[in-house]
Formats: structure tokens, sequence, C-alpha cells
């Protein structure tokens, strides 16, 4: 990504997309059981799929995520 020229802080942003998209996460089963861990691969692999942080409204979309994920606890 970044010899794509994005700047370091959007290449540590999509990374971040990729961890829980592939990543079996132990504190993910502990606040959202098995389904909570399945949602956020989901939703992740999704935004992955449609472009990550650099397709338009990719930001604004890890940032909904994210506030979501707040809101589930």
């Amino acid at each position: 990504m970044r010899h794509a020229g994005a700047s370091e802080e959007m290449a540590l942003l999509e990374s971040l997309r990729h961890l829980p998209a592939a990543n079996a996460d132990t504190n993910l089963i502990s606040r959202g059981g098995p389904a909570g861990l399945e949602y956020v691969r989901q939703r992740a692999g999704r935004l992955l799929a449609e472009g990550g942080v650099l397709a338009a409204g990719g930001l604004e979309q890890l940032t909904a995520f994210d506030e979501n994920l707040i809101v589930r606890g």
C-alpha cells in the first residue's frame, strides 16, 4: 500500500482492517461471543472487498465501523 503512494497512517488503518477479517481475536470472542466475532469478521471482510481505506468513502466506512463496535461494546 505504501508503494502505491498511501501515507503511513492510511497503511496502518488498512492493516487494522485486515486483522479482524482473518484473526480469531479472543477479546472479540469474550466481548461478543462467537456471533460477535463473526459479525466483525464479515464486516471487516466486506470493507476490504469494497476497496479498503483508499476507496471512495473508505475512511468514513472505517470510522462508522469503529463507532458501531463501540456502541455494541
